[in-house]
């Protein structure tokens, strides 16, 4: 199900000075961003946001986002999950800054199954990354979904552990 609020979403992602904080300061205020984007900047100031980040919502160049909303359409099996979105993970939601975006691959039935996050160096030693590939692949046959940021190193590891598992 995609967002109402998707090339929004991905606008305030794209840009520097606005993070999760801001976006959700903006939601609170606005449900539709749309609104947002359309607001004077005297209401984005009373919303909390810095004069900078406001010059950068006005100032906002689309095409920036282009590739981003023709992610859904490349793939069938990939999805941008946004905050609003109802597959969005709800444990990811009640960090203190939880990504606005999220750029999803696969079978999103996982992000609702019983999940453990391995994270680590992104330049383990050889034991790190042979323990972290042990551990997801094992974890996995227990009908666990592996987690990681998918960055080099420990979270590499971890992912093709769990793919040389049960695949999730």
């Amino acid at each position: 199900m995609e967002s109402k609020n998707l090339r929004y979403f991905l606008a305030l992602n794209a840009m520097p000075l606005l993070g999760p904080r801001s976006t959700i300061k903006l939601l609170k205020r606005w449900p539709s961003l749309n609104d947002s984007f359309n607001a004077s900047a005297s209401e984005l100031l009373e919303a909390g946001l810095h004069p900078s980040q406001i010059n950068q919502i006005k100032n906002f160049n689309w095409d920036i986002i282009k590739h981003d909303l023709q992610y859904n359409a490349q793939e069938e099996n990939q999805t941008i999950l946004t905050l609003d979105n109802p597959d969005y993970p709800i444990l990811l939601k009640e960090i203190y800054a939880p990504p606005i975006v999220l750029y999803a691959k696969g079978n999103l039935s996982c992000l609702k199954q019983q999940s453990i996050a391995i994270v680590g160096s992104r330049y383990p030693s050889y034991n790190g990354s042979s323990t972290a590939f042990a551990w997801s692949k094992a974890l996995s046959l227990c009908d666990l979904t592996i987690v990681s940021g998918l960055a080099k190193g420990i979270d590499a590891a971890a992912h093709n552990g769990a793919l040389d598992g049960s695949g999730k």
